[in-house]
Parts: structure tokens; C-alpha cells; sequence
């Protein structure tokens, strides 16, 4: 028993250990699961049409995928030389989402015209990908998703009560 604890302890470690070193990578996690994961990405949207968009544009870029259903979810799986087209088709996909009213992006409606300009003319200064799009009668604006722009809107409203 004392051997099975300490082993499963050292399994773990090595595993945080692992996590920790490859910048939160899992595929060695998704390898040990189930070895026909290994050399390959996959990508699970929770909302029908976004996942349906994810396969369409991965179709049109000529990017073989295939789908495996794990616990209940589906994810569309490509072979790791195929990552950056495929990268690209995501991002594509969480776009077509948002303005199909799948909030897969950060997004925000402004009760002020003016506000939402000074807005995007702020995303722009920082370089930030935005897109503006109408959804139930309202504007809005989305901004790409990614590691440094997730809190944009809580950066956005501190600056402007500095000034």
C-alpha cells in the first residue's frame, strides 16, 4: 500500500512537473489517455454551430480532421503538421462565431456611441484585432482572445477613471 501511495505521489509530481515545463502542453497527458491522440491537436467548442464552423473551415482549407467523441464531447482532431493552417481556421471560427452571436470572443456593447469609438480607437493603439457587428439591434465589439487580452475591458474602464 505504502508503495502504491508513494508511486502514484511520484506519478503526479512528475506530471506537474511536465505541465509546468511544457507551458501547459497536455499532449503527453492525452498520450498516456489514449495513444491515438499522440502527434495531434483537437479543439472542443460546446456550441453546435461553433463546433459545425470549426469543421467547415477546416474542410475548406483542405486540413484532414477527424473527430473523436470523448465523455460525452465531441473534439475535431488534426495531426500536429497541419497546426498552423489549423490555427489559423480557429481563429477564423471564433470570429464567425461572434458575429453569429457565439460569445467565443470578448465582446462588449456600449449605451454610448462615443464611448464604443474611443473603445476601438483604444484597441487599435495596442494593436488588438476587433471586429464590430450588430446582434439583437445592438452594436458590438469583439476583440481577438488571447492570454493578454482576456481582462481588456478592466484595463480599458481603469484607464479611463485615471484620467
Amino acid at each position: 500500500m505504502t508503495l502504491a501511495v508513494a508511486g502514484m505521489l511520484g506519478v503526479g509530481f512528475v506530471a506537474a512537473q511536465i505541465h509546468a515545463v511544457s507551458d501547459g502542453d497536455t499532449s503527453l497527458f492525452r498520450f498516456l489517455l489514449d495513444p491515438a491522440t499522440a502527434g495531434s491537436r483537437s479543439v472542443h467548442y460546446s456550441d453546435a454551430t461553433a463546433q459545425k464552423l470549426l469543421k467547415e473551415g477546416l474542410t475548406r482549407a483542405g486540413i484532414p480532421f477527424r473527430t473523436r467523441t470523448r465523455e460525452g464531447r465531441e473534439y475535431v482532431v488534426w495531426e500536429q503538421q497541419h497546426d498552423a493552417a489549423a490555427d489559423k481556421v480557429v481563429q477564423d471560427t471564433r470570429w464567425d462565431a461572434v458575429r453569429a452571436g457565439i460569445p467565443l470572443n470578448p465582446r462588449a456593447s456600449f449605451n454610448d456611441p462615443a464611448e464604443q469609438k474611443d473603445f476601438i480607437a483604444w484597441l487599435g493603439k495596442r494593436g488588438v484585432k476587433y471586429d464590430t457587428f450588430k446582434l439583437d439591434g445592438r452594436d458590438y465589439v469583439a476583440w481577438e482572445f488571447r492570454s493578454d487580452t482576456a481582462n481588456l475591458m478592466d484595463v480599458y474602464m481603469a484607464e479611463r477613471k485615471r484620467n
